[in-house]
């Protein structure tokens, strides 16, 4: 059983996603040792894109590994890009 927040989450989406001949959203962000703000940036996005690519900038914190095990959507695909130079 899902909890209410999740729900009216999963309603509120719905609804917005839907709207006819609406374009689909990518968010683009780019990080470098952001591990106390990257889930609260990503929290905040999801309700409004369909898609969101992280680049990351040789972070040294565990930025990347808090991406990677972001809770899977179905709904929405999120891609880390991580730049090795």
């Amino acid at each position: 059983p899902k909890d209410k927040n999740e729900i009216e989450y999963i309603v509120k989406r719905y609804k917005l996603m839907a709207e006819p001949g609406r374009e689909k959203v990518t968010a683009m962000l780019c990080m470098k040792n952001e591990e106390e703000l990257i889930t609260q940036c990503v929290n905040d996005l999801i309700m409004y894109v369909d898609n969101i690519i992280v680049f990351d900038d040789e972070s040294t914190d565990h930025s990347k590994d808090l991406v990677r095990e972001y809770p899977k959507r179905s709904d929405i695909d999120m891609i880390l890009i991580v730049d090795k130079r």
